[in-house]
């Protein structure tokens, strides 16, 4: 339904492919499976990107869990600056 063309148009234009698995991934995943995902398999810029993610939509409590998680991975970085560096 999101990605519907009605006679006025699209209510919303939704990329499903980014998300966790892309177009392979379920549309919807639970609490437990976003905290395992940005924890383990997340890049930098999928961390990134939730800098200003706020909730608005659905369990307040769920929601702010989620970004409670994540926020501490979105100011890390996993990459290696020593391999670099002409000083390791």
């Amino acid at each position: 339904m999101l990605s519907t063309y009605t006679s006025e148009g699209l209510c919303y234009r939704v990329d499903l492919r980014l998300r966790p698995d892309g177009s392979l991934g379920e549309v919807c995943i639970s609490l437990d499976g976003a905290m395992r995902y940005y924890e383990s398999r997340a890049r930098d810029w999928e961390l990134q990107m939730l800098i200003k993610a706020r909730v608005a939509a659905g369990d307040r409590a769920t929601g702010r869990a989620l970004l409670d998680f994540v926020e501490p991975r979105t100011y890390s970085t996993t990459l290696d600056f020593r391999r670099w560096s002409r000083f390791h």
